[in-house]
């Protein structure tokens, strides 16, 4: 009865649905992440905090589901009480001076206030950094303003004119993307308004599975006891811990995040000696990880690390989705005929989904082309074109070989096979 009734709210009332999952959740991270990725998947847009539209939890606006004030780091309960009752009292707020005047910095501290505007929540009022700049300005004259009040020389003079608003200062250089969305995870402790992997394209799509989908996709491998399978990760490297072992080696812990949740992740010494000087945080990388079950789990350790600066000479291949369940035998026919029109040298996968069920089919004849995912994106609802490194290369290239003593033993094996 709970798996129906669940299923008709996420039909009937997606947005509400997935507001009221994330409020559920909203002090785990990676939690809210794969949240909200399966939200936009829905076509639910989940935005960054605004200060004037934004409550204690995820709120839904027509489509749109901002960020609850409450998920802000450093920003207490007193705090968002505080603005809330501004707001209901006074009406929204016109700047980030009147803010710090309506709010008070006894309530909402300088920390708290540099969170909000990392998140995002103050954007309406102007670019991150040039926020960050003025932000000393605006909270001393909101304390000197204080300060007139109680004395009672407002009434003497007015405040307008002997202390006027600080304008925000000009001349100062935007944030670049990654330092916006850098500073967005230190307040909100996840990206939200878009992720760095997105600005290198073809690494996020390289990845063997999302991290949030590891677990299913290693029980699909249908894996021996016993054995392992190779897998590529994609996503940012952070938290970084290089310490030594009890057998006198090194080893590294850091965790990997994509835009559906984090993973940590474990080099032993040998891979350790490989990758250690290329676990740099906040570094965008491809990780070939080797999985293997272990009692109530799965364990996932790190293999090779592969940076974006490694990946220039890899080939790139298209990929390409199509909803079976969307797309007629017409539709389907006209596809075919676009696609040759736009025709180039690329590889080609098509994935055909069905339901639950997908198969991916090698093209033998490589058609793949940039014109052909621009044209596909335009005119078919049903699929989604899009390039990736050739995993096949970089496994072949990167993927660290067996020891000499071990691959002897492989081929041994295969002759008496």
């Amino acid at each position: 009865m709970i798996t129906y009734q669940t299923a008709w709210l996420k039909a009937n009332y997606p947005v509400e649905f997935m507001a009221a999952l994330l409020s559920v959740e909203r002090r785990d991270s990676d939690k809210v992440a794969e949240y909200a990725s399966d939200a936009r998947k829905m076509g639910v847009n989940v935005l960054p905090p605004d200060i004037n539209k934004s409550a204690p939890d995820f709120r839904v606006e027509g489509t749109d589901i901002y960020f609850g004030l409450y998920a802000i780091k450093g920003l207490g309960e007193g705090a968002v009480l505080k603005i809330l009752e501004e707001r209901q009292k006074a009406g929204p707020f016109k700047s980030l001076a009147d803010f710090c005047s309506r709010v008070g910095s006894r309530v909402c501290n300088r920390k708290a206030m540099e969170s909000l505007i990392k998140s995002g929540a103050f954007d309406r009022f102007g670019e991150r950094r040039q926020l960050l700049e003025s932000l000393e300005d605006a909270v001393a004259w909101a304390a000197g303003a204080a300060s007139m009040l109680n004395s009672g020389m407002d009434s003497l003079f007015g405040i307008a004119e002997t202390a006027p608003e600080p304008r925000l200062k000009t001349g100062i250089e935007p944030l670049g993307e990654l330092e916006k969305l850098k500073l967005e995870k230190d307040a909100l402790g996840l990206y939200i308004s878009g992720h760095p992997l997105e600005q290198h394209e073809g690494l996020r799509e390289a990845a063997s599975v999302r991290i949030s989908g590891l677990d299913e996709w290693y029980l699909s491998q249908n894996v021996q006891p016993g054995k392992r399978v190779k897998a590529v990760l994609a996503g940012m490297i952070e938290n970084v811990v290089k310490k030594p072992t009890k057998s006198g080696g090194m080893m590294a812990r850091f965790n990997l995040a994509d835009e559906s949740a984090t993973i940590e992740l474990v080099a032993f010494s040998r891979a350790y000696e490989r990758v250690q000087e290329k676990l740099v945080n906040d570094t965008p990388a491809l990780v070939i990880v080797e999985i293997e079950s272990e009692e109530g789990g799965m364990r996932v350790i790190a293999e090779e690390v592969v940076t974006a600066e490694q990946l220039s000479d890899v080939p790139k291949v298209m990929y390409v989705n199509i909803d079976l369940d969307s797309a007629s035998e017409d539709a389907l026919g006209e596809f075919q005929s676009r696609l040759d029109e736009h025709a180039g040298s690329m590889p080609t996968y098509f994935r055909f989904q069905s339901g639950e069920h997908y198969l991916v089919y090698q093209l033998e004849r490589p058609t793949g082309s940039s014109e052909a995912i621009r044209m596909i994106g335009q005119t078919f609802a049903w699929a989604q074109a899009y390039l990736a490194y050739d995993q096949a290369t970089i496994l072949s290239r990167f993927a660290p070989k067996p020891p000499a003593w071990q691959q002897r033993q492989q081929a041994s094996r295969g002759m008496q096979a």
